[in-house]
């Protein structure tokens, strides 16, 4: 099996609660489990259902940036923006200004990460149809906003 394949394998959620310590006592009871904010404008959001015994549930609201939070910290502290490796580039190519603006309304919370829909590999390898150079001046551009990447 190559390594791209390898990277894109995913292991099923556990069926256990998470668990949470404290100086070696358990303090998982004494936190609720989290209810996901996901943005209205999110056009296709991820499902949690595998997730039930770490989330509680979703909620669809408006969110100010990004397009996933948790409910209490979306006010300042936690924030995600998830974008396809194509949507990514359209973005940066076509609205940077706006995606720019997003990225300096993110900047304002506590946590925040890009999700960015594809492997590191993925965008180091120019895609039929787009110059040599795009995929690289996109994760130039990316390392400029100093975000948390994740590459799923």
């Amino acid at each position: 099996m190559n390594k791209t394949k390898e990277s894109r394998t995913s292991v099923p959620p556990t069926t256990s609660r998470l668990m949470v310590k404290r100086n070696g006592s358990s303090i998982t009871r004494k936190i609720p489990k989290p209810v996901v904010l996901v943005d209205t404008r999110e056009q296709k959001p991820f499902t949690f259902d595998q997730f039930s015994n770490w989330i509680k549930g979703t909620v669809s609201q408006k969110l100010d940036a990004g397009d996933y939070s948790v409910q209490g910290m979306e006010e300042g502290l936690l924030i995600m923006e998830r974008k396809s490796l194509q949507d990514c580039i359209i973005t940066l190519m076509q609205h940077r200004e706006r995606f720019f603006r997003s990225c300096e309304k993110m900047s304002q919370f506590r946590w925040r990460a890009l999700l960015v829909e594809a492997s590191y590999e993925d965008l180091k390898s120019p895609k039929v149809g787009t110059p040599k150079h795009t995929q690289m001046v996109l994760l130039e551009h990316l390392m400029l906003l100093k975000p948390n990447l994740v590459f799923q």
